[in-house]
């Protein structure tokens, strides 16, 4: 597993150094600096696999400031729920499992999130509505936009989206933007 870690920080790390370097019009500073936030990064993911770091980065810092998270006890159930149901479900895993992977649509993993998060009464109906139900919002979206975009489709980026804006929307600090930013 040591090797597998390794060989997935570097190519996360390559990529990284490659989509920053390729927009041009860098000093020497600059790509330094590039090189050296690459290897913090392959660092985090070692320390952090087989789970993206934001994922990690999500759960401590946005939801450790609620007061119906449990930081250990809760960590430890939703992770165990994600990971069991994106096991017995049988998918075809990235790299790492990070904040679009969730399976958000599983009950158990909706409940142990949903849970944690404080707001297991209010948010069912919500998700149903917009993300996982037979005629929510997101999947109609989806059937209209895929077919025109068939390498899209294979990789799931409205549903992983939709998941990573709803796991970003809870636990927000007092001036920070809930949900996703560019950054």
């Amino acid at each position: 597993m040591k090797a597998a870690a390794r060989q997935v920080a570097a190519a996360y790390a390559e990529a990284y150094k490659k989509a920053r370097l390729a927009a041009g019009g860098l000093s020497g500073d600059d790509q330094h600096q590039i090189a050296q936030e690459a290897q913090q990064m392959a660092e985090r993911i070692l320390q952090s696999y087989p789970l993206h770091p934001d994922l990690l980065d999500l759960m401590y810092h946005r939801w450790g400031s609620l007061p119906s998270y449990q930081r250990t006890r809760g960590a430890l159930q939703f992770l165990a729920s994600v990971i069991y149901d994106l096991w017995s479900d049988g998918r075809d895993l990235q790299p790492l499992i990070g904040p679009g992977d969730v399976p958000i649509e599983m009950d158990n993993t909706r409940n142990a999130f949903l849970t944690q998060v404080g707001q297991r009464e209010n948010y069912n109906s919500v998700m149903d509505a917009d993300l996982i139900g037979a005629n929510a919002r997101l999947r109609l979206l989806i059937i209209a936009w895929h077919p025109t975009v068939p390498p899209y489709s294979a990789i799931a980026s409205g549903t992983r989206l939709a998941t990573s804006i709803m796991l970003y929307s809870f636990g927000a600090r007092q001036g920070e933007e809930r949900g996703v930013s560019e950054i």
